[in-house]
């Protein structure tokens, strides 16, 4: 992985400018001091305001020195453990890695956190801490590092800037106290000096800390090697890491110059990949502008975590072939919805078609790793924990597998779960009902009743296009399928034709059931009343259901309503050794398309209404 990283884009990373470009300060307050150890300015971020104080010439100036001054991460932090002193915790507590910064957080000392606690500091031992500090960032300028060179520092500027932070710490974390500060806030003092010399101060650390661990480190032909820090583990507390069969423990060593490449490039990844989605990122990719708006055939799909400040890569994969261009899919009202005209569009592109996919099966929320913490109903979690991964399968890779395989088994899922989630919906707030100017009351009720079914109805229409566009029909024009099917439906309950097959069974018996349900008072409804109906195989458990939905609901339902009548009795008297279930979204395009019920004479065809 990192040597595929490190082949396409090393280059670019084995000097610092590519990552200072994007490299951005943390939350926190930043504080330049004078030789005098006065405050010369500040800088106080948050995320409210961090984009555009970001534009500020000192914003810049605390930029480059931080970059030179924070440590890789906890693990690797100066030494600032007192032992002589039982009661307060003072391990950890600074940040920085060099001679002319402090960093630290405001509850460390009582100025700023009046609390009693351990980890809250009087200042006298806070001072004592910064001494601390001082001393191991001394061990570490005595430390040999064989043979590479590294310039010495002054020991006199040296002490000098520790005398200044001393002599000064009271009254400058009194005038930050000013600031009402969060809990917790990020403090970062920087000395006032050339950025030549913050390169400087920090060389010994980045030199010692850049490796995994100090004592794997190895000299070979004049140049050092030592156990890569990032994206690998090796410690005591890890021994499964270690090789057990062979003469060396280590299994890999890097060159110096090449872990300050991959050291760069993973405070890259770490600002600029997204850490809560997979990312691709091309082959090509020269670092100028956003890599996201680069077209490829060959890219690297990323997903990079937030590990406790570093980039952790959680997922690599080379993707050979990649587009952002598809062949066009055309999302289309088959049934003909009223409500959905407008929902009709074409998409060309992959991101498109991600943006579409995830604004209305998944919530928006499609890339979500913490489901259950995700404030949005309870069927969309289960779309997103279920079915979410088929998709990003496929917009990340091209691979329609997946989507293939579980196509029908999904799009049923989805349409059903929305179905029964809108029938416990209050009809009496329908969409847009202040517009209906409709006179006959039958009819009202079935419009509110179809605007009460807009997201299944909108959910159906997403899986058949889908369906249409991944699986095809075997030649068969499902706009036109259907359209023989309303028409069939038509004959037979203006006329005296019979039902022929089990699809035209199926779509009759969605019209009806919604016909029936239609009459219902309740503004609510249980899932149960349509449910029995969906899931049901066997024909007799079929007319079974539909019987009990009859008899709820036939006082409502006039006697001489002769075109209800006879689709009823063309249902009760049909006979089918095949399962229903194999026709199950044929019942829910009946059920969900406009109903033949209540089509007026001579609005769709010239059948006498009885």
């Amino acid at each position: 992985m990192q040597k595929d990283l490190l082949n396409s884009y090393g280059k670019y990373f084995k000097n610092d400018e590519v990552v200072l470009d994007s490299y951005s300060l943390v939350d926190g307050v930043y504080v330049k001091i004078g030789q005098d150890g006065k405050i010369i300015d500040k800088l106080i971020l948050d995320k409210k305001d961090r984009e555009s104080l970001s534009k500020n010439d000192i914003y810049e100036w605390f930029k480059k020195r931080d970059f030179y001054s924070t440590v890789f991460d906890m693990n690797k932090s100066i030494t600032t453990d007192i032992k002589e002193i039982d009661y307060y915790k003072t391990g950890k507590k600074m940040m920085s890695n060099n001679y002319l910064t402090l960093f630290f957080k405001s509850n460390n000392t009582d100025i700023l956190n009046e609390e009693e606690k351990a980890e809250v500091l009087p200042l006298e031992i806070f001072k004592k801490v910064i001494e601390k500090y001082y001393t191991s960032l001394e061990e570490i300028e005595k430390t040999n590092i064989g043979e590479i060179e590294i310039p010495e520092i002054n020991i006199d500027k040296f002490n000098k800037c520790k005398d200044i932070y001393l002599s000064n710490i009271e009254k400058i974390l009194k005038e930050l106290k000013n600031e009402n500060l969060k809990k917790g806030t990020r403090i970062k003092l920087y000395l006032d000096d050339t950025i030549e010399n913050y390169v400087k101060a920090s060389l010994k650390y980045f030199t010692l800390k850049i490796f995994n661990k100090e004592t794997f480190n190895k000299y070979f032909n004049g140049e050092l090697y030592g156990a890569n820090n990032y994206n690998f583990s090796m410690n005591s507390k890890k021994p499964y890491n270690w090789l057990k069969t062979t003469s060396y423990k280590i299994p890999s060593r890097v060159k110096f110059e090449e872990i300050n490449t991959i050291k760069n490039m993973y405070i890259w990844l770490l600002k600029n990949v997204n850490n809560f989605r997979e990312e691709r990122m091309p082959l090509e990719f020269d670092f100028k502008g956003d890599f996201r708006n680069k077209k490829s055939q060959e890219m690297f799909l990323l997903k990079v975590d937030n590990d406790n400040g570093n980039a952790l890569i959680s997922n690599f994969e080379y993707i050979p072939k990649f587009t952002n261009d598809m062949k066009e899919i055309v999302f289309k009202n088959y049934i003909n919805s009223l409500y959905l005209k407008d929902f009709e569009c074409q998409i060309l592109e992959i991101k498109e078609l991600e943006k579409f996919i995830n604004n209305n099966w998944f919530s928006g929320v499609m890339r979500s790793d913490s489901v259950n913490s995700l404030k949005i109903d309870a069927c969309y979690k289960i779309f997103v924990e279920n079915y979410s991964k088929y998709f990003i399968e496929f917009f990340d890779k091209i691979n329609d597998e997946p989507i293939k395989r579980n196509l029908d088994k999904m799009g049923l899922d989805i349409t059903e779960r929305i179905l029964y989630y809108e029938l416990k919906k209050d009809t009496s707030k329908g969409k847009n009902e202040k517009e209906d100017n409709i006179e006959d009351d039958e009819t009202k009720k079935g419009v509110l009743r179809t605007r009460k079914f807009y997201s299944t109805t909108k959910s159906l229409i997403i899986y058949l296009s889908l369906k249409e566009y991944f699986l095809g029909n075997g030649g068969e024009d499902l706009e036109n399928k259907i359209d023989i099917l309303k028409k069939s439906a038509r004959e037979i309950i203006n006329t005296d034709r019979h039902i022929n097959n089990d699809e035209e069974f199926c779509f009759l018996l969605g019209q009806i059931s919604y016909y029936l349900l239609n009459h219902s008072k309740a503004s609510k409804l249980n899932q149960d009343v349509f449910e029995p109906i969906i899931n049901a195989s066997k024909l007799d458990v079929v007319k079974k259901e539909l019987n009990v939905l009859y008899k709820k609901y036939k006082h409502e339902i006039g006697l001489n309503n002769k075109r209800f009548n006879r689709a009823l009795s063309e249902i009760m008297a049909y006979e089918t050794d095949k399962r229903l279930k194999e026709n199950e979204i044929i019942l829910l395009i009946g059920f969900l398309a406009d109903n033949l019920f209540y089509e007026k004479k001579g609005e769709s065809e010239d059948y006498e209404n009885e």
